[in-house]
C-alpha cells in the first residue's frame, strides 16, 4: 500500500509550490520506509530456509516467484508505449529509447533503464544469491553484526556525511552497488528473531520519529524552486534507514488481537492482501499513469493521491488474486 501511495504522490517530483509541496512532501516522508521493509521481510522469512527446503528448491522458488515475471512485465512495459493504448509519452519511468547495440540492450535491461518502475527486482536478486551464502554461518550474531555494521558505514554514514559537507559527487559514486540492499536482508532477520526490551523499541521508535522529521523538514527546508534536494532523501539515506527499522520493528510488537476480534474478517482479509502484493507492485503503475490521462483527473488532488490510491491498491488486489487462480497467469503474477 505504500508502494501504491507514493506512487499516486507523483505530483512530488514536479516540485510544486504552496500547500501542494507541503502534502506531497509530508506524503513522501511518511511513506518513505516501503523499500527497506519489504527486503527486511525477505530476510526474516527467507534467511532460514534451509530448515524447510533444500538448496536447489530455494532456487527454483525464488526462480518462478522473480524471474519469470520480471521478464514478462519488463517487457510487457517495453511495448506498451507502443500499442497506442494512452499511455506512449505519459509514462515517465518507461524509455522506449532502445539501444542499437546487443551489449547496451543487455545493459539497458540489467540496470532496468528501460523501465525503471521494476529496478527493484535487481538489487532482490542480488539478495536471493546473497541469502544461501550468509544462511550457511553458524555464529551469525557476529557475522550479520558485523557485515550490518561495515554496510551501515560505508553505505548509510558516509554517503549521508557527504551530502551534508557537499562532497557527495567526488566520493558516493564509488560507493553504488546493487547489494548494498542487503543489509535491510540481515537487518530484518535480526530484528525479527531477537527479542527487544520496551527501553530499546523506545529508542527505536524515537529514532524513527527523529528520522522523520529530518526527511519531510528537510525536503521542506533544502529544497530549491524547481528542485528536490536529495540531501535527506534516500532508502539507505540517515533519516529513512531510522524509519524503515522503527516501521519494522513496531509491526513486529503491535497486538492486532482487539482488532481480529472487533472484526471478525480482519485477519483474512490482511493475509489475502498480503499474498496478493507482489501482484500489486507488478501491476500498479499502468493505472497510476493511465487514470489521469483516461478521465482527465488532477494528479495534485488530494482525492487521487489518497481515495485514488486506495482504489487502484484494491482493483490490483482483486486483479492479482484472480491472475493467481488461473494457472497460465499465476506464472506471471504469483
Amino acid at each position: 500500500m505504500s508502494v501504491v501511495f507514493g506512487h499516486a504522490n507523483i505530483s512530488f517530483w514536479s516540485r510544486p509550490t504552496g500547500f501542494l509541496w507541503v502534502s506531497t512532501v509530508f506524503t513522501e516522508a511518511t511513506l518513505h520506509w516501503a523499500v527497506g521493509v519489504f527486503f527486511m521481510i525477505s530476510g526474516a522469512t527467507l534467511m532460514d530456509y534451509r530448515k524447510r527446503y533444500t538448496f536447489p528448491e530455494y532456487l527454483k522458488k525464488r526462480f518462478l516467484k522473480t524471474a519469470i515475471p520480471f521478464v514478462f512485465w519488463y517487457a510487457f512495459a517495453l511495448i506498451l508505449p507502443y500499442l497506442h493504448i494512452g499511455f506512449s509519452g505519459i509514462v515517465p519511468h518507461i524509455s522506449v529509447e532502445l539501444p542499437c547495440t546487443p551489449i547496451q540492450m543487455l545493459y539497458g535491461i540489467s540496470d532496468t533503464s528501460y523501465a525503471e518502475i521494476y529496478w527493484f527486482f535487481i538489487p532482490l536478486f542480488f539478495c536471493y544469491l546473497l541469502i544461501p551464502l550468509f544462511s550457511a554461518f553458524k555464529h551469525r550474531d557476529a557475522v550479520f553484526n558485523t557485515t550490518i555494521a561495515l554496510m551501515f558505514v560505508v553505505f548509510t554514514l558516509i554517503p549521508f556525511y557527504c551530502k551534508l559537507t557537499g562532497t557527495a559527487n567526488k566520493i558516493t559514486p564509488y560507493l553504488s552497488f546493487q547489494p548494498e540492499y542487503f543489509i535491510f536482508v540481515l537487518l530484518g532477520y535480526q530484528l525479527s528473531t531477537k527479542e527487544l526490551s520496551k527501553k530499546l523499541r523506545a529508542v527505536i521508535y524515537t529514532a524513527g520519529i527523529i528520522g522523520w522529521g529530518l526527511c519531510f523538514f528537510g525536503m521542506l527546508l533544502t529544497s530549491k524552486p524547481g528542485e528536490i534536494s536529495g540531501m535527506f532523501k534516500g532508502d539507505l539515506n540517515l533519516p529513512a534507514f531510522m524509519e524503515q527499522i522503527a516501521v519494522f520493528v513496531f509491526f513486529r510488537y503491535v497486538d492486532f488481537s482487539k482488532i481480529m476480534k472487533a472484526v471478525p474478517k480482519f485477519e483474512s482479509i490482511v493475509y489475502t492482501a498480503a499474498s496478493c502484493s507482489f501482484g500489486v507492485y507488478l501491476t500498479h503503475y499502468y493505472f497510476i499513469v493511465g487514470f489521469p490521462k483516461w478521465f482527465n483527473i488532477d494528479i495534485g488532488s488530494i482525492w487521487w493521491r489518497y481515495i485514488g490510491a486506495l482504489l487502484i491498491f484494491t482493483m490490483c488486489t482483486f486483479l492479482s488474486s484472480f491472475c493467481k487462480k488461473v494457472p497460465v497467469l499465476r506464472r506471471l503474477i504469483p
